[in-house]
């Protein structure tokens, strides 16, 4: 059975295949060269029904091609508890194992190993790089189609407006990514728990557990955007949600190098919000300042209580970044928009619509190479009284 080393490579390459799906045929080649380097391992074939492409064949099969594809397509798979892949003996000529690439509602293909004996542990090592392919396809396909639901939503919202289609069409789509993500997620976890003495295959498993953590948050903005937002209004101080926030990215500002100053009012009152979605906004606010200030600088979260012309606090959060270019700054929040190489561009869409839903407004002052000023402005509501007067106005129609 392939050494440590060896193991080591290979998990490399699995991590190769969950690139960009432009580099995606390449990285398959190179796990296939790296499999025949298993001593157990005389040949492989990877087969994607639906991609278009012929399978990728390396080294010797042990039966013709047309054969070994009927027989794999027409093979009932198995799976454990959590959607891990159980790898086969097929009623072919000489040795070898299989196992399915895909979830058990959806096989999309199958890892075929020919072999000079076949083991449970070349078994162990078939299900693992199933597993692996399998998390590949599911984040390709999911990228595909995150970036036609952009296409399709931006065409839309711009083209016609309609907001409440665009919610629908976004919500549809978040829905059906959460069922592969969720088996992926099952998947990974069940082999982690398998493979818990082996630290590389860990590492590797924790990497595909990190990534279905980025999609699933990908579906959930989709999700925040296309719902009705409903608010749990009760009296809190913005001052305990900004400390809170502040201690929780304390460690990431540290090793970034940025200094964090804070400037809150004395005189800002305890008002009536929502806890959880205003955190939500000022989170949001704070790791972008973060990531906009990669070799270090300054943070400044500040915060003022004005009476006129209506009660308002006022919070500010400054950073001495990259800055924001000018011919974007009109489209910052609009659905879709965004200046990262990640991410669909809902985030700040989902910050404004919560601050308007307060019935407050979010502003943005930026300068290329010098920083960013985002000012959220609440109206400040006293009390449980005042609540139920000016409740419903601040949660919007």
């Amino acid at each position: 059975m392939a050494d440590s080393a060896l193991l080591i490579d290979i998990l490399h390459h699995l991590g190769g295949c969950l690139g960009a799906e432009a580099e995606a045929p390449g990285a398959w080649r190179s796990l296939g060269e790296t499999l025949l380097q298993v001593p157990e391992i005389r040949g492989m074939a990877a087969f994607v029904w639906a991609a278009g492409e012929p399978p990728l064949v390396l080294g010797e099969l042990t039966c013709p091609l047309p054969e070994l594809a009927a027989a794999l397509r027409h093979t009932p798979w198995e799976y454990r508890d959590g959607g891990t892949p159980v790898a086969v003996t097929l009623p072919l000529p000489g040795p070898h194992v299989a196992a399915p690439l895909g979830t058990p509602g959806e096989v999309r293909g199958a890892i075929f190993l020919a072999a000079h004996e076949a083991g449970d542990r070349l078994r162990a090592l078939a299900a693992l790089v199933a597993t692996g392919l399998t998390v590949a396809l599911q984040s390709q396909q999911a990228a595909r189609e995150a970036r036609q639901l952009h296409e399709s939503l931006r065409a839309q919202f711009t083209g016609i407006g309609e907001f409440a289609a665009v919610s629908q069409l976004a919500a549809s789509v978040a829905h059906e990514l959460r069922n592969p993500l969720s088996s992926i997620k099952g998947a990974a976890q069940y082999l982690r728990n398998e493979y818990h003495e082996q630290n590389t295959i860990r590492e590797f498993l924790d990497i595909i557990l990190e990534e279905v953590g980025v999609l699933s948050r990908i579906t959930t903005e989709f999700l925040d955007f296309a719902r009705p937002m409903h608010l749990n209004l009760q009296e809190a101080h913005l001052h305990d949600s900004i400390r809170r926030l502040l201690q929780l990215v304390k460690p990431q500002m540290t090793s970034q190098g940025i200094e964090v100053i804070t400037d809150l009012g004395p005189d800002v009152p305890a008002t009536v919000f929502d806890a959880p979605q205003v955190e939500h906004v000022l989170r949001n606010i704070v790791i972008n300042a973060i990531q906009a200030m990669p070799e270090g600088g300054t943070l400044l979260v500040r915060t003022r209580y004005a009476t006129a012309p209506l009660p308002t606090v006022e919070i500010a959060v400054s950073d001495t970044g990259t800055g924001i270019a000018a011919e974007d700054l009109g489209r910052l929040f609009a659905p879709f928009f965004t200046t990262k190489t990640k991410g669909v561009g809902l985030g700040l869409t989902i910050v404004q619509k919560i601050v308007q839903n307060h019935g407050g407004s979010l502003g943005v002052e930026s300068q290329p190479g010098v920083g960013s000023t985002f000012t959220i402005r609440l109206p400040s509501i006293p009390g449980a009284e005042s609540l139920r007067v000016a409740g419903q106005p601040a949660c919007g129609s």
